[in-house]
């Protein structure tokens, strides 16, 4: 996780520290994130697409584990974070997300 969150920006850290605050393995939405982050639900998919275009090259050279699961169901995306990935972000921001301290 250290290697994807050095080269990932503010806006990216905060879309992966928001999540972790859903347990490992709990499903949420972009509509959950954005609550949670104060943003709006296009502000919350900005950061996602910005942190898809990162993870291409890490997920290249280091495809386990996922970063971000999904799964399609009432007409949206729903993500989960495995185990391993919720407490390595959860290292990097123990409590609330960047940008919201």
């Amino acid at each position: 996780m250290t290697v994807l969150w050095d080269r990932i920006g503010l806006n990216s850290r905060r879309f992966l520290a928001t999540a972790a605050h859903w347990p490992a393995g709990q499903e949420f939405t972009f509509q959950d994130l954005a609550g949670e982050a104060g943003e709006s639900v296009a502000q919350v998919k900005s950061w996602h697409r910005n942190l898809r275009r990162s993870m291409r090259h890490v997920d290249s050279a280091r495809p386990e584990p996922v970063l971000l699961n999904k799964r399609w169901a009432d007409d949206r995306n729903h993500y989960w974070l495995s185990q391993e990935v919720h407490l390595a972000i959860r290292e990097q921001h123990p409590t609330k997300p960047p940008g919201r301290e």
